[in-house]
């Protein structure tokens, strides 16, 4: 059993389907099955009950997956640590064009982009140098905490039935703080990217909570001059 084993093995229990397992790692499905075979044989023990309707894990897989998580995780830790001459960087994507403004990146460093929701599954299958996230970050050393702007813009003041617009992630900081504040019966569009809520906020077709740094370069217009801000967070891994 190698490292490649585990990875399969994750796959397939993520997929809840050897199928899909096979698609995504692009293995022959047949080949799929034979190394959850040479696993469960090197175990001694079944990981998945079978059936018509396909696989899903019993109690001894859901503890190997658990393990499977772990081993990778530590390997991928380990191949950061030794591999000393290029960092790696996982950052919001709503920091990242903030802190692109700022010149406050290095050309020193790969650099991985996701949302506030995808941050949390990124970290579960890579080990990252530095992470700059609006949540703080479990295994990973806090270096310090900075402060984002905000303010709603709105280029229709005089629509009274115009919507608030908002990013269709759930775990979106800025969807949060404006589903919070927002008034009782004003309207709410859900919208997938900060481009797409930015633009439509220039069209004059919603009004949206976005990060103050913006009205110097897009036509956008501040809707009050009431102020928000949100806490984000500086982070490297732990020796």
């Amino acid at each position: 059993m190698n490292l490649n084993d585990l990875e399969i093995f994750k796959t397939v229990y993520e997929s809840d389907s050897i199928n899909q397992a096979a698609s995504k790692l692009k293995y022959a499905q047949s080949n799929i099955s034979q190394r959850i075979n040479h696993i469960e044989k090197y175990l001694e023990v079944k990981l998945f009950i079978r059936s018509n309707n396909g696989i899903e894990p019993n109690e001894e897989g859901k503890e190997f997956y658990n393990y499977c998580l772990r081993v990778l995780n530590e390997t991928e830790f380990i191949k950061t640590k030794i591999k000393n001459n290029k960092q790696t960087l996982l950052c919001s994507e709503l920091l990242f064009s903030y802190l692109t403004q700022q010149n406050k990146f290095f050309t020193d460093s790969d650099i991985d982009i996701a949302t506030t929701t995808e941050i949390n599954k990124k970290l579960q299958n890579k080990i990252y140098n530095k992470v700059i996230s609006f949540n703080k970050i479990p295994n990973y050393v806090l270096e310090k905490t900075e402060t984002l702007n905000l303010a709603f813009f709105n280029n229709d003041k005089d629509n009274h039935l115009i919507p608030l617009l908002i990013n269709r992630d759930e775990q979106c900081p800025l969807r949060q703080l404006s589903l919070k504040v927002k008034t009782e019966h004003q309207n709410i569009l859900e919208i997938d990217s900060l481009e797409a809520i930015i633009s439509l906020v220039e069209l004059g077709k919603g009004t949206a909570l976005l990060p103050i740094y913006l009205e110097n370069n897009r036509e956008i217009e501040r809707d009050s001059l009431i102020q928000y801000s949100l806490d984000y967070y500086y982070h490297k891994i732990s020796k």
